[in-house]
């Protein structure tokens, strides 16, 4: 049983595909899994091939990149002006309506469905280092 699930927030709301309720080290999992709309245990075969193409860990950013870029999303580059902070999902929402989008910010992975974060703590304010956008059908 998970406890203190955070609270649903305008931009965030609460979701953890792992079927055993397990909370970290699975992040990018979680973030394929909403992004593609599918199981945990599908987003992890999807990995596994590109785990022993690349010879790195299923979860390792190459490997999730590889996976999201086969499903059809698209790297955006993030221009940081000087006096301007990094973006965050917050951001990114309100700027692309109508697309899923998965961000990777420090030593995490996440993603925005239907307006909103999914995901097992309220990312959603972090600064991004990079993001993927796919129109949502």
């Amino acid at each position: 049983m998970i406890k203190n699930i955070p609270q649903s927030t305008y931009f965030y709301e609460f979701y953890n595909a792992n079927p055993k309720g397990k909370r970290a080290e699975d992040c990018g999992i979680r973030a394929l899994s909403l992004a593609l709309g599918i199981s945990w245990d599908e987003a992890v075969d999807l990995l596994v091939p590109k785990a022993h193409k690349y010879k790195d860990a299923p979860e390792s950013t190459k490997c999730i990149v590889a996976v999201l870029e086969e499903n059809g999303f698209i790297p955006v580059k993030i221009d940081v002006r000087k006096g301007f902070g990094r973006p965050t999902m917050c951001h990114i929402i309100r700027e692309r309506p109508g697309y899923i989008i998965v961000g990777a910010c420090a030593h995490h992975f996440t993603c925005a469905k239907d307006g909103k974060v999914g995901d097992t703590w309220d990312s959603s304010t972090r600064p991004l280092y990079k993001y993927w956008i796919k129109r949502a059908e």
